[in-house]
């Protein structure tokens, strides 16, 4: 028979252990996303800078990206869902761009999307979409586990 604490402290874990799954499989997407995005814009480095930001936030604060994230894709879920692409075109993300320093990063990560979707081929805009699924999934997840749904 396990003890309040005990049983406390099984939960705990077990919650510990699903948060860090939602958080690695969110953070392999995510990186997975910027990968492509330095394949398709090689010279630009604010994608390698943000990568390194990233990085560096997690390392800090391993809820940081994800909670910054969860309600942006959340918004959006129907276009990842049915691969809109005129989420690429017609979007001007502004309530995915925080007004920090990070800002510009942003306009031009987005405006470097929405030049190079038309000409990249269709194995790599399948490859995008099914990473921005898993990083909408991981949000969704994360969002329930931490009591955070309507």
């Amino acid at each position: 028979m396990y003890t309040m604490a005990a049983m406390d402290s099984l939960r705990f874990n077990e919650y510990d252990d699903e948060l860090n799954k939602i958080l690695r499989e969110f953070h392999g997407a995510m990186f997975k996303v910027i990968k492509i995005a330095e394949k398709l814009d090689p010279k630009n480095y604010y994608i390698t800078w943000v990568k390194q930001q990233i990085d560096i936030l997690r390392k800090i604060d391993k809820e940081n990206i994800i909670k910054r994230c969860k309600d942006k894709f959340w918004h959006y879920q129907k276009e990842i869902i049915n691969h809109d692409i005129a989420f690429f075109h017609n979007n001007q993300f502004t309530n995915f761009i925080k007004d920090d320093d990070n800002k510009q990063f942003m306009y031009s990560f987005v405006n470097m999307l929405k030049k190079k979707i038309n000409n990249i081929s269709d194995e790599e805009k399948q490859q995008i979409w099914e990473l921005l699924e898993k990083v909408l999934e991981m949000c969704i997840a994360y969002k329930q586990l931490v009591g955070d749904h309507d």
